[in-house]
């Protein structure tokens, strides 16, 4: 009688445990993921299911990934904006640049010396404004003081944006149009963190964050991220999430240390 004996070669040694490192940063990376997704979660559960300038700000905040993993952040971004008539007019003020190169006849810099406008007053142009402007909430009495101030001079204005090129539309339908309109989130996260003149206090950040600290163990522990975790310790890639360049990381450090000053 003979016997065959059939050899089965498992994975090489010297491979695995060359390959050890990218498996453990992975199950690192997993379980980072998974707290900084509820953190978010846990930020935007506080605001609560508010419209206007909070809805805007609401649908801002995201987490994010180092490129090369083992660093979060989750931010509101300004990146996620809506169009600009969709800003409450009630309780917004835009902030225009002083324009770029292509503002040869000096349109956008009319309008920054007149800065801050409230949105439903602004005169609309046949073409964008060439600029980048910041629009931030603000309770509405400041905003109707700026629109009486606007209104005063407004006429002025035109003739001066008329001069210098700009074809003014002023057909009540008319939509403003500006190359880069971006909600200023961060000063909106400070204003409800800290309390807002004409606005309830929110604290968000500060509660989700001892949230974290509390329950981030038992998020990294659910059914869900546990299977993750085991995949990347066989070897898996995680999936792709969005990510952040280094100097987007540096600037969200500035933010941070900048923003409860």
């Amino acid at each position: 009688m003979r016997i065959r004996i059939h050899k089965t070669h498992g994975p090489d040694l010297r491979e695995l445990l060359a390959d050890i490192p990218r498996r453990v940063k992975n199950t690192a990376t997993e379980v980072g993921r998974a707290v900084s997704a509820q953190t978010a979660i846990e930020v935007q559960r506080r605001l609560g299911g508010r419209g206007g300038w909070i809805r805007v700000y609401y649908n801002s905040i995201i987490y994010l990934e180092g490129v090369n993993g083992g660093e979060w952040a989750i931010a509101g971004l300004n990146e996620t904006r809506p169009d600009l008539f969709e800003y409450p007019a009630e309780n917004s003020l835009l902030f225009f640049g002083s324009g770029n190169e292509s503002d040869t006849g000096g349109i956008s810099s009319i309008m920054a010396n007149e800065n801050p406008w409230p949105i439903d007053i602004i005169p609309a142009l046949k073409a964008p404004y060439p600029t980048t402007a910041i629009v931030q909430m603000h309770d509405p009495g400041t905003v109707e003081t700026y629109r009486e101030a606007r209104l005063r001079n407004l006429a002025g204005v035109i003739e001066m944006l008329q001069a210098a090129g700009g074809q003014v539309d002023l057909a009540p339908e008319a939509l403003v149009y500006i190359d880069r309109v971006y909600a200023d989130i961060a000063y909106m996260a400070k204003r409800l963190e800290l309390g807002f003149h004409g606005y309830p206090r929110i604290p968000h950040w500060g509660p989700a964050l001892s949230k974290a600290a509390a329950s981030g163990e038992q998020w990294a522990s659910t059914p869900a991220v546990l299977r993750l975790v085991e995949n990347a310790v066989k070897g898996k890639e995680p999936g792709k999430v969005a990510t952040m360049t280094p100097a987007r990381s540096a600037e969200l450090a500035r933010i941070r240390e900048a923003s409860w000053s």
